[in-house]
């Protein structure tokens, strides 16, 4: 037998702010540089994850992901860094505030 749990947190009105999916979104982000391969490897649309992030950034209030348009250097993605938004990065980092390891 095993004991598991799921958390999340939620907003006054119960709407859910960051959770596990979420989570994965983001370190899948960090891990790729990119929100498509981070949408390829969690195996969900693009436009999926893109709309995930933009939900989440909207209901925290702040910005979790930054886009690099392409060019001679190439796009990309990035979380944003802690210094920047540190009370919402707080909320959408592990509970512990640290990453997630597998």
């Amino acid at each position: 037998m095993k004991v598991g749990f799921k958390i999340w947190l939620e907003d006054d009105r119960g709407n859910p702010l960051v959770g596990e999916g979420l989570e994965q979104l983001l370190e899948a982000v960090a891990e790729t540089g990119s929100i498509n391969k981070a949408a390829e490897q969690l195996q969900m649309s693009y436009r999926t994850a893109w709309a995930r992030i933009r939900k989440a950034e909207k209901r925290l209030g702040c910005l979790l992901v930054s886009k690099q348009v392409g060019g001679a250097g190439g796009g990309g993605s990035r979380l944003t860094k802690p210094k920047r938004d540190t009370s919402c990065w707080k909320h959408s980092r592990n509970f512990t505030g640290q990453p997630r390891r597998k």
